[in-house]
């Protein structure tokens, strides 16, 4: 059994992790809503920025959104890889979108008799600020969807996520999702794999920085699981390609 998906005459979009693009075929299939899981926020954050900095080295246009912590605490969190955005920001190449300080600011000023309604808030960041500028093979991030999920009804997000998609299908670029899976019941996490175009999950050991990715769904490739071992190392995720793993 050939161990390397076969390439597609689809367009593709590098993740820029070493290792994994040609076990892919030559990356993720663009215009996909991409679902990644785990249990490790270390290994779960790393890949969704990781890959759109990757992404963003090369000339695509970045939208990440921030739903817990404030945008410069995401800058420092990714320097310590050296994936440095100021540079990409001053070049409208990567565009923080800011969901956390509002959402204090209105927790701050809100009374016990408040009833501010938060979704029409988030909806209005995600249509003005990111849908309404998507352009050809963009990227966007929802940092997290878990977070999303805490403060929002489940059919709310569901309506988020198709709007998003049908949006990042139509610009052909990729939109990540990650999701703490200890964090939602087995429901939750089906309806919202069922919603995704891909559906990765790095499941990581639990005393030492490596684990296994697990590709469980890809748009237009073959059904079958593609498992690949990878590594935390100080430049991120490393995967390797020696072997297949059952």
């Amino acid at each position: 059994m050939n161990p390397k998906w076969p390439e597609m005459k689809e367009n593709r979009m590098k993740t820029g992790i070493g290792g994994l693009d040609e076990r892919l075929g030559g990356g993720l299939p663009s215009g996909s809503l991409v679902l990644v899981l785990s249990n490790s926020e270390t290994a779960l954050r790393m890949f969704c920025q990781q890959v759109p900095y990757n992404l963003a080295r090369v000339g695509h246009k970045v939208f990440y959104l921030t739903i817990l912590k404030e945008p410069q605490y995401i800058r420092e969190e990714m320097s310590l890889y050296e994936w440095a955005t100021v540079s990409f920001e001053g070049k409208k190449r990567w565009t923080f979108v800011d969901g956390c300080t509002p959402r204090i600011d209105a927790l701050l000023l809100k009374t016990p008799n408040d009833t501010m309604d938060s979704q029409f808030d988030l909806s209005v960041s995600i249509r003005t600020e990111i849908l309404s500028k998507l352009g050809n093979e963009d990227v966007v991030v929802v940092d997290s969807l878990s977070d999303v999920l805490l403060t929002q009804e489940l059919h709310y997000v569901v309506e988020l996520l198709e709007i998003l998609s049908a949006q990042v299908r139509r610009s052909e670029g990729l939109a990540f999702l990650p999701l703490i899976q200890s964090m939602h019941d087995a429901k939750i996490i089906a309806t919202l794999s069922h919603l995704a175009d891909s559906v990765i999950e790095l499941a990581i050991g639990e005393t030492y920085f490596e684990g296994k990715i697990r590709f469980w769904k890809m748009r237009r490739a073959r059904s079958e699981p593609l498992f690949l071992p990878f590594s935390i190392t100080e430049r991120g995720i490393m995967a390797e390609t020696f072997k297949r793993v059952a």
